[in-house]
């Protein structure tokens, strides 16, 4: 109650006064309100305890005074608390801030002051005020407003809606920038109009649903304002929102899972109409569904279990197949040739795929057994082998002397390495060239010159040990690997042997010719330990011989090695030529031998040298290769050779696929996959324009993954053809499981054809065999009219070379183009 100052006696008073200080400290506790009073004049203060609380102090711990606010404030709101101070001093009204403070513990919390100036009757300036510590209240207000944002920047689309008109109260961000309408137009609106096939009769029987099960799910469609439709699932709840009775709805785009059920109506019809059986049974092999398919291969859809189609003749057990099946932790799929039986017991020769399918517990519960009859097939292959065969030896010996040719000669001197290093064993390897040997040719003819190449070889054979390799590379030049060398004493024995065969004349036709030859030698790995490098180092001794007066032999000294600071400097160069992107990309026609139209287009790389000008790729790229440069030159030529191709392509140009060089190297990289996804998607270029071309060379270094990886990019309608086919070794056994679809004929068959039996044999066997596998086939290096009459006749209309046209820069090419497009 009030002090009477009249009537009450000071006992009553204090009393009463003292009632009044209890009443307010229960009212700071219960408000969390620490009141408090600053003496401006004398710098003094006085705090309730809630204050020294708020504060994290103990009631007493320390003297207030009108500085102690400031210590404590954070210093971000010094500043404007000063100012406020400032302003509340002259106009002595009633003001309120709010700031952080860091308390005695290090804690930083949130409060509001309020408080206002006055002058006693001692005309002392004092402010009073409160402090209210309202963390928890900025913590629930800041967590509140997170969820808001969060439903408001969901990219689900979040609605509510009035119940008996269906208009919106209210749409989040998601809704707007799926649907193209502004909040405003959706607040105009109702659901019937983004949802173009709701009826109002539907809409009222899910009105229905909701109201006696608080919840409904339901699959609609929405148009946008653009007039785009697409799938959505809605979720519908029925909510309290301002007061009244609502509906929340919640709508997840599901146009891709729409998109995947149709599609999969769509494979289950192509599945039932396929000309492979298919057959789907549990773990067991009990069957559980066929297609028709499986009908006319076995000649019966009525199997209860796969065992009785499955010959007991095969390798492998099916009671295996099922254990090998069931023990993979991924998914995974196993391709056997194997033998079926049809109705009769009759076998049959078929290709069976079986394949796992799994739940969502990743758990196998079903096999899918995938086949077709290859009998006819294989007696094919059969055929095809046997041609191949003969290919292959064609491919990989010389006709002449049916020695190992350049081919075969580095593959069985890359196994020499192997051995070697395998066994730390020693060999060397001999360059030999015979002395003057155009002069025979000249004087004799060719045929002649075949014949002292006959007799040469013959004298080699005898020379050498029966352990060495002898191979011929090129026209009067060989090659022998000597294994098991020990020293050089033992490699001058061999270079004597062979130089001392040719002493006496060869008889020939009744003359008596004379020949020496040149030998150059290379150690490994004393010289070097790489192929390439003991070919080169070879090489250049055996010219060091011939400049040393010819029917001598050399040994390799690094001395040879004159181009050793150039390589370097070429090497430093390259680099910086990626950098600065210095390669251009030429051009070259693939022409139809008939009709004169561009049938393909190959990009060529040149090094466009600010200082050397154009530097030919042969030159350059090898060093590049060596270095490990090269994929990044591919990847410039790629990237620019799409870009121009595109820009030709809108202008309707006629030029057909354009074939890309693509080393293993290059389609080994892990980013190669995207790489090429993104340069596709970005000049907006289609697969079915590009040709990537492969070497024989590449594809063997990895078959196994060679197959997978073309395979990838054949499947995304990329082409896939051979560069320099007929130089590789062991290949053809590979052809029917490689995606190919063009064979190029190298080079080197094709510049002998007008006088080389053999050259002739070789290309009509590639373009026999392309035919047989229905594959495209085009010939390299086509420079006469007579090697197009040659290629013409026998089927192969498509050629590359300067017979037509020689590599030309985009500008130059594409008058060419323009040029053809007129005529």
């Amino acid at each position: 109650m009030p002090i009477d100052i009249k009537n009450d006696d000071l006992q009553t008073a204090l009393k009463k006064l003292k009632a009044r200080e209890n009443t307010l400290q229960q009212i700071e506790a219960i408000s969390k309100l620490g009141s408090w009073e600053v003496d401006f004049t004398n710098n003094t203060a006085s705090w309730s305890d809630r204050s020294y609380e708020i504060y994290g102090y103990k009631p007493g711990e320390i003297v207030p005074d009108r500085n102690t606010f400031f210590e404590h404030v954070m210093p971000e709101y010094s500043q404007k608390a000063a100012k406020l101070l400032q302003q509340m001093q002259e106009t002595k009204e009633v003001s309120s801030f709010v700031a952080k403070l860091r308390r005695k513990d290090g804690k930083v919390i949130d409060i509001v002051l309020s408080g206002q100036f006055i002058e006693d009757d001692n005309g002392h300036l004092k402010l009073l005020g409160t402090t209210q510590d309202i963390t928890q209240y900025v913590q629930f207000q800041r967590e509140t407003q997170e969820l808001l944002d969060i439903l408001e920047k969901s990219a689900t689309e979040i609605y509510i809606i009035d119940t008996e008109d269906f208009s919106y109260l209210y749409v989040n961000e998601g809704a707007t920038k799926k649907l193209g309408y502004t909040k405003e137009e959706l607040y105009s609106m109702s659901v019937y109009d983004i949802n173009p096939f709701l009826t109002k009769e539907y809409a009222a029987e899910r009105k229905v649903e909701i109201l006696e099960l608080g919840h409904t799910i339901n699959r609609t469609v929405h148009k946008t304002k653009d007039g785009e439709v697409y799938h959505v699932q809605s979720y519908l709840q029925l909510i309290r929102y301002k007061s009244n009775e609502a509906l929340i709805i919640f709508d997840i785009d599901i146009s891709p899972m729409v998109e995947l059920e149709k599609k999969q109506k769509e494979q289950a019809k192509i599945v039932e109409s396929i000309h492979d059986g298919v057959i789907l049974t549990d773990l067991e092999g009990n069957v559980k569904n066929v297609n028709a398919a499986v009908g006319k291969i076995i000649g019966t859809k009525e199997i209860k279990n796969f065992e009785e189609i499955y010959d007991k003749s095969n390798k492998l057990a099916l009671e295996n197949i099922y254990k090998e099946i069931k023990k993979c932790d991924e998914e995974c799929s196993k391709v056997e040739e194997v033998f079926l039986l049809r109705v009769g017991g009759e076998k049959i020769v078929c290709e069976l795929a079986i394949t796992q399918l799994r739940d969502e517990h990743n758990h196998i519960y079903a096999l899918v057994w995938l086949f077709q009859d290859i009998s006819e097939k294989k007696e094919k292959e059969r055929l095809l082998q046997m041609q191949a065969l003969e290919l292959e030896y064609q491919a990989n010996h010389d006709v002449l002397t049916k020695l190992p040719n350049r081919s075969l000669f580095r593959d069985r001197l890359q196994q020499s390495i192997y051995y070697a290093k395998r066994n730390n064993k020693k060999f060397a390897l001999f360059f030999i060239d015979l002395d003057r040997f155009k002069q025979i040719n000249d004087s004799y003819g060719h045929q002649f010159g075949d014949q002292v190449l006959l007799n040469v070889v013959q004298r080699l054979k005898i020379a050498l040990r029966e352990e060495d390799t002898l191979a011929r590379i090129g026209g009067d030049e060989f090659t022998v690997i000597a294994k098991d060398i020990n020293s050089k004493e033992d490699v001058k024995i061999i270079a004597t042997k062979i130089l001392e065969s040719l002493k006496e004349p060869l008889s020939i036709d009744g003359k008596n010719i004379y020949s020496s030859i040149s030998i150059g030698m290379a150690i490994y790995p004393d010289d070097a330990n790489k192929l390439e490098n003991l070919i080169k180092y070879a090489d250049s001794a055996m010219y060091e011989a011939k400049e040393q007066g010819r029917d001598t032999y050399k040994f390799y000294d690094v001395s040879m090695t004159q181009n050793a600071y150039e390589k370097v400097v070429m090497q430093n160069s390259l680099r910086s030529a990626i950098e600065n992107e210095e390669f251009e990309v030429y051009f070259q026609p693939q022409v139809d031998l008939i009709t004169y139209e561009v049938k393909g287009i190959e990009a060529l790389v040149r090094w466009s040298h600010p200082k050397l000008g154009v530097v030919s790729p042969g030159k350059f790229l090898p060093i590049a290769k060596e270095s490990g440069l090269l994929t990044n030159i591919d990847r410039i030529v790629m990237k620019k050779a799409l870009e121009i191709y595109s820009g030709w392509k809108k202008k309707n140009y006629k030029i057909g696929r354009i074939s890309i060089n693509l080393g293993l190297k290059q389609l080994l990289e892990k980013d190669f996959m995207q790489n090429l996804q993104k340069n596709l998607k970005y000049y907006n270029f289609s697969p079915l324009w590009l040709e990537f071309e492969v070497t024989e060379g590449d594809v063997m270094q990895d078959p196994a993954r060679s197959i997978e990886l073309l395979t990838q990019l054949h499947d995304m309608g990329i082409s896939i053809s051979v560069d320099d086919f007929g130089t590789g070794y062991s290949s053809l056994a590979y052809l029917m499981k490689l995606p190919i679809d063009k064979l190029k004929i190298d080079r080197s068959f094709i510049v002998d054809i007008s006088k080389d039996k053999s050259s002739k044999a070789i290309v009509n066997t590639i373009i026999v065999l392309a035919k047989s596998l229905k594959m495209d086939v085009v010939a390299e290096g086509v420079e006469t009219k007579e090697e197009c009459e040659f290629l013409e006749l026998k089927g192969c209309r498509k050629i590359q070379g300067y017979y037509f046209s020689k590599p030309k820069p985009a500008d130059e090419f594409e008058k060419y183009i323009q040029e053809l497009n007129v005529q």
